[in-house]
């Protein structure tokens, strides 16, 4: 009983030997689209660049390292002196494995990985796989002490397979050494899972290898924010003038529902994007305009005088426009007040007075400046001068003071003779008149003008007579001469 459990022992072992193992990085098997884990080793994993990759088994999908087994080395496990501790299939992680029972001496390596190793058991056993002794042997292959197989450890890991990556429908890195390919949905959902730290600041780059809508199913609307989309040139080289968009409306259904702008997306509520290539939309250019005719703006005016105080309003005129100006205008820049104002039919009245500028300009339909005229410097006084009082007690004799003033332009000069001459004021602006003897004056006689023009005459007589105040002497009383 005890020989034919052993016999069994050995059988199971062997089976489980043949059996082909499972790749550690596997993440989804699809017939259409897996989801794998590769491990990689001095290849790129940057999207858009391609490296030397080498052109491995395409039936092996995502690899870990190692060979696949060899499923003819198994033909006959029992015809070797203890079983398959001697040579076949194994499975080691270390390389190392078991001899066995210690009757049969039945042996197989012992492990995860794949590979064939070659086992050197101590237990002896006939054809039949019967023996002597606990057996321990060490595979040949496998790991550093074991030889070809096994894990990453034991030897150089197998490269990415592009060709499969690039056949997916999208791929992120997920170290150097490593990549995540396969459907997108399942992508994405891996990396939600898995992936850290997933951060809106540094969004994880999504490599996309397909020109068609995908889908992600069922995820917060906010963690969206947390992928950047980007084309993989190496799988879609025609698509270098396209951008990835994202939408949650299929672009391929009518049934598109548009945003309202005054709710607020909830960023927790699940929904499903899609994902999907669109030609890139270069911004139109804003249109030069094109500069408009050199004009020529003309202004008349018959009063205007430069440097010179007016006593009237200044009428300009302006010319240069043409029929076919439409929606032309003239306008006036009154510096330091009123800016812009347009001119109604080419004529403008400076009716203000005081100092100030004007500058002329024409107007495009556009409001542009097209033309400027030169400066004009404006000196406007409509008022007349105020005489206040006329003095004849003075100091001296036969003397009259003119007590007048002007706001504006001011006073320029007086007369005695109703205007026929004028005489000016003194050093302090002062108008003094004294008389050789005891003078009538008529009345409108005496009269001032400001430097505008404006004359104001005085509607009184005055009479020009000795001083009370004592000084003069000879002349004598009101007699003589006068």
């Amino acid at each position: 009983m005890k020989k034919a459990l052993s016999i069994l022992l050995a059988v199971t072992l062997m089976l489980m030997t043949a059996l082909p193992a499972i790749p550690v990085c596997a993440l989804a098997e699809d017939t259409d689209a897996q989801l794998n884990a590769s491990q990689v080793s001095g290849t790129d994993t940057n999207q858009g660049e391609s490296g030397d990759t080498p052109d491995p088994d395409p039936a092996q999908g995502s690899t870990a390292g190692g060979t696949e087994p060899d499923p003819g080395s198994q033909d006959d496990p029992a015809a070797e002196t203890g079983g398959d501790a001697s040579e076949g299939q194994g499975t080691g992680s270390d390389g190392t494995g078991t001899g066995g029972d210690a009757e049969t001496g039945t042996g197989s390596d012992a492990g995860n990985g794949t590979g064939e190793g070659t086992g050197e058991g101590q237990g002896e056993g006939s054809s039949e796989g019967t023996g002597e002794g606990q057996g321990e042997g060490t595979g040949e292959g496998g790991q550093p002490d074991g030889g070809e197989g096994g894990q990453p450890d034991g030897g150089d890991a197998e490269p990415v397979d592009w060709e499969a990556v690039r056949a997916s429908e999208a791929w992120y890195a997920v170290s150097e050494e490593s990549v995540v390919y396969g459907k997108l949905d399942d992508v994405i959902h891996t990396a939600l899972e898995e992936y850290e730290p997933l951060s809106e600041d540094q969004p994880l780059v999504v490599n996309i290898c397909r020109d068609e809508v995908l889908q992600i199913k069922s995820i917060r609307r906010g963690d969206i924010k947390f992928f950047d989309f980007k084309i993989d040139l190496d799988a879609l080289p025609d698509c270098e003038e396209m951008i990835v968009s994202v939408s949650e409306n299929d672009p391929d259904s009518s049934d598109a529902v548009d945003p309202q702008d005054d709710i607020e997306p909830d960023p927790d509520e699940l929904t499903d994007f899609y994902i999907y290539l669109e030609q890139k939309v270069e911004p139109t250019p804003e249109p030069t305009p094109e500069p408009s005719p050199e004009r020529e703006l003309t202004v008349q005016s018959d009063l205007y005088t430069p440097d010179v105080w007016m006593k009237e309003a200044v009428t300009f005129t302006l010319s240069g426009l043409t029929e076919d100006d439409k929606y032309w205008e003239y306008g006036v820049v009154r510096y330091g007040s009123k800016g812009l104002e347009l001119v109604e039919d080419g004529l403008f009245t400076a009716e203000d007075e005081g100092e100030y500028t004007l500058r002329f300009v024409m107007l495009d339909d556009m409001g542009d400046v097209v033309a400027a005229s030169d400066l004009y410097t404006m000196r406007i006084d409509r008022t007349p001068p105020v005489i206040n009082y006329i003095e004849t007690d003075g100091e001296n004799d036969y003397q009259m003071t003119i007590l007048a003033e002007d706001g504006l332009s001011g006073l320029d000069a007086f007369s005695i003779d109703g205007g026929e001459t004028w005489i000016e004021p003194d050093d302090n602006g002062d108008m003094i008149y004294v008389a050789q003897e005891k003078t009538e004056l008529e009345a409108g006689s005496v009269a001032v003008r400001d430097k505008a023009g404006h004359i104001t005459y005085w509607p009184e007589s005055v009479t020009l007579k000795r001083s009370s105040w004592g000084g003069g002497g000879g002349g004598g009383g009101d007699g003589g001469s006068g």
